[in-house]
Parts: structure tokens; sequence; C-alpha cells
């Protein structure tokens, strides 16, 4: 459903992503990898990923992720970040952090989504994981005040969060 959207955004398409590590099976050697302190090359998957995004932002189409972190990250969080974050930023995606104490202050009353995918504000789909953060299913949001509750929360992220290459800059060596 998500690679159906995906490709035939009109302007942009904006993920959150919530979990502190998610159990993704191809990443698991590579993960492995990084721990052990060996240089990671990226996967096939996430090269063609990363021409998507560069042929997105030659047509002017936008694509945002938004990465809710604690504090300290896990080492999982920094294996995204470099494995994952990085040549996608550098393909023209718009990368965004931002601290979960923050990220709960900008939560409307009651609402408490999971992570999703919205396309061009007008499909929500939310991504169920298990609690080892094991992908499940995807599930259309079809109530249209759900669907403004997560453009409102889409805009206050952009706005709040902050852009990866500043938070690195300012938590990196």
């Amino acid at each position: 459903m998500i690679a159906n959207f995906l490709s035939k955004i009109k302007n942009e398409a904006f993920r959150l992503e919530l979990l502190p590590c998610y159990d993704i099976e191809k990443e698991r050697e590579s993960f492995k990898k990084f721990e052990k302190g060996v240089e990671v090359q990226s996967d096939k998957e996430l090269l063609q990923f990363c021409k998507i995004i560069s042929n997105f932002a030659g047509q002017g189409k936008k694509i945002i992720k938004v990465h809710v972190i604690p504090k300290r990250l896990t080492n999982y969080l920094r294996f995204e970040i470099e494995t994952g974050y990085l040549p996608q930023s550098k393909a023209g995606a718009e990368i965004y952090l931002i601290y979960s104490d923050m990220y709960k202050n900008l939560l409307a009353e009651n609402f408490n989504p999971i992570d999703f995918w919205i396309f061009d504000n007008k499909a929500v789909i939310e991504l169920i994981y298990n609690k080892e953060g094991k992908f499940l299913r995807e599930r259309m949001i079809k109530d249209k005040g759900l669907l403004e509750l997560y453009i409102n929360l889409k805009n206050n992220l952009v706005k709040n969060a902050i852009p990866l290459n500043e938070w690195l800059n300012k938590n990196l060596p």
C-alpha cells in the first residue's frame, strides 16, 4: 500500500517514526557489524530509495521524516542515523529529530498515534509493529477528523523538530 501511495505523490510524503528500535530482518547483520565498529555499506533497497528521493527532489516533491528520540540515543538509533538518515538526507529528504518530551507536548488531547505515513495531506497509513519493533501490517485511516489530527501533528512536528544536520552538529563530535 505504501509503495503505491509513494509512487503517486504530487507534493510530499511524511513519515513519523516513534520506536527506539525496529526489528528489520534485512538490517540485523548490518546492525551487528555497526555495533562492532565495522563500516556498513548501504544495501540495494536503501540505494533505490535514495534514488527515488533524489528524483522526487528534482521534481519539487518532498520526502519528510521525523523520528522521536530519547535524550540518550540507543545504538539502533545511531545506526539508523548513520546508515539510513544521512544517505537519505544527502539524496534530498528532509530528516528531523525531536525529543520524546517535546513530542508529547505537541499531541492533541486523547491522540496517541503510532508510526505513520501521510501522503499529500490526503491519506494516512498507520504502521503497526509489535513490542520488539517487528512490522506487522499497515492500516489506512479513513476518518476525516482523525486525518486532520495527523496533519496538524505533522505540521507541528516539522515546525518544532530539529533538522538532522543541525542536530548532528550540536550532538556529535
